[in-house]
């Protein structure tokens, strides 16, 4: 494989599945906890919803406090997903580096100010420009997705992590599609994307079914258009399990995410580093050194059959030796 191609998708996900299966102990258990929590904050929500729902007339009062409530839990929990993605996306970075994973670490690093802030622009971005069709998400979305990774492995925050992490997604050396940077990032994200939502969905089934079934019992008693409420003891285990499982698929997303970075990293510097050795030696691709202090000078044109010069042919006149002939005395 060309030190400027990625690494197949197949062997990125074999990597992936192997160190997510030796650090997923370290990771799940304090995110799957503050993940609970956002999902409890939710179930909230909906039930100040429903009961909003469910009011014949609610008045001002009610529909004023209903989103004095909304938008601050809204607010809350956005920022526990936020941060707990940042800590794991942090862990991730560690495993792979051979380092011991210290979740307090990577809690602190996620809450950091100016990490909040710039993973709070990159979220607007991204939920801006996915509510404009979608379309512009596909694009917005893999050039923002490096941020985390740049801010961990970088140091740098703000608008220089977003300038690092859009450079490094349209990196593309070879120029061709199958080797665009752009389009592997596309591809692990959405594959994250679905592998998380179909998990979910299956935790969720059985929640599901039950409000299915409560429905057809309210329309075969003639109560129909009135909302309908699962029961809180089947909601919080939902949730509980809905934690897990997202934490953990969380965990392989952001694994999937910290190697590709680490890969396109590695083709950028492997890249022109071998671009400077020929350069330098005027290697394969090279070609001479791109600037030289002593050019070498070009080859003399030989000419073997040119005339020679009219001095040369005529032979010196009689009793007039030229100076230092044999045979002749000197002074």
């Amino acid at each position: 494989m060309s030190d400027l191609q990625l690494v197949p998708i197949r062997r990125l996900i074999d990597d992936v599945v192997v160190h997510g299966k030796r650090h997923w102990r370290q990771i799940l258990p304090s995110v799957a906890l503050v993940q609970l929590s956002a999902g409890l904050l939710t179930l909230v929500l909906q039930d100040r919803q429903m009961a909003l729902a469910t009011s014949p007339e609610p008045s001002g009062e009610e529909l004023l406090a209903f989103f004095g409530l909304f938008m601050p839990l809204f607010f809350i929990i956005m920022s526990v997903f936020m941060v707990a993605f940042a800590a794991v996306m942090v862990a991730a970075m560690e495993g792979l580096e051979g380092r011991t994973i210290d979740m307090k670490r990577a809690w602190g690093f996620a809450l950091s100010p100016k990490v909040y802030l710039t993973n709070g622009v990159v979220f607007l971005l991204t939920m801006l420009s996915f509510m404009c069709c979608i379309l512009p998400g596909l694009y917005v979305g893999p050039i923002l997705a490096f941020v985390l990774p740049v801010m961990v492995h970088q140091g740098v925050f703000g608008t220089e992590a977003l300038r690092r992490s859009i450079a490094l997604a349209k990196y593309n050396p070879t120029g061709r599609w199958q080797d665009s940077s752009h389009l592997h990032i596309l591809v692990v994200l959405v594959a994250g994307s679905l592998v998380n939502y179909a998990l979910s969905f299956v935790v969720q089934l059985p929640l599901l079914v039950v409000q299915v079934v409560m429905t057809m019992r309210q329309a075969a008693e003639g109560q129909v258009g009135e909302p309908v409420i699962a029961p809180l003891w089947l909601q919080v285990p939902t949730q509980f399990l809905v934690a897990i499982v997202t934490a953990l698929s969380w965990i392989y997303w952001c694994f999937a995410i910290a190697a590709l970075y680490r890969e396109i990293l590695r083709r950028r510097d492997g890249g022109d580093l071998k671009q400077a050795i020929d350069r330098m030696t005027g290697g394969p691709g090279g070609g001479p050194p791109a600037s030289r202090a002593y050019p070498t000078p070009p080859a003399p044109v030989v000419q073997p059959f040119a005339a020679p010069p009219a001095s040369a042919a005529s032979p010196p006149a009689p009793g007039r030796p030229e100076d230092g002939a044999p045979g002749t005395g000197g002074g």
